[in-house]
């Protein structure tokens, strides 16, 4: 995705399902365009968990 292009809030919440909570918590962390708390909420509850331990 070059050129500026941002994933939505949807897919950005389905492909974090994936990548390991502590990389996940990380990315969050380094989010400046405000989209971090909307994404955390979208998680799945083990995976919000993990990553809330992972923080």
């Amino acid at each position: 995705m070059g050129g500026g292009e941002k994933l939505s809030c949807g897919v950005s919440r389905q492909v974090l399902e994936y990548v390991p909570p502590p990389v996940t918590a990380g990315l969050l962390r380094a989010t400046t365009d405000g989209r971090a708390a909307r994404l955390l909420a979208g998680l799945s509850p083990a995976v919000r968990a993990q990553i809330t331990l992972a923080d």
